[in-house]
């Protein structure tokens, strides 16, 4: 049997989704950078998700939260990416580095 948490680290496990709630994201010219609420900043490949890479920057400037911050959705692109996602490095299905394409 595994113990998820006991009385000791109570306040711990009420933060526990603080780590998988996004702050922000911007933008460079190869890579995003999403800000987490416990102040992480983790920077990705731009191309891992090639909806944006082939987005405009005013296009990728055009996002909003959802699913309670733990993710982002970009309306015009109809892209959405979530914070696991980013914790774990995960890429978009199929998707290639800018010299193989």
């Amino acid at each position: 049997m595994v113990t998820l948490h006991n009385d000791r680290n109570t306040d711990e496990h009420k933060n526990r989704d603080e780590h998988m709630r996004i702050a922000g994201v911007r933008f460079d010219t190869s890579r995003i950078y999403v800000t987490l609420e416990d102040e992480r900043e983790i920077a990705i490949p731009l191309w891992w998700h090639p909806r944006l890479y082939h987005a405009t920057p005013g296009q990728r400037e055009r996002w909003e939260f959802c699913a309670a911050r733990r993710g982002l959705h970009w309306p015009e692109l109809d892209e959405d990416l979530d914070a696991y996602g980013f914790i774990h490095g995960l890429k978009t299905p199929g998707a290639q580095p800018p010299a193989m394409q």
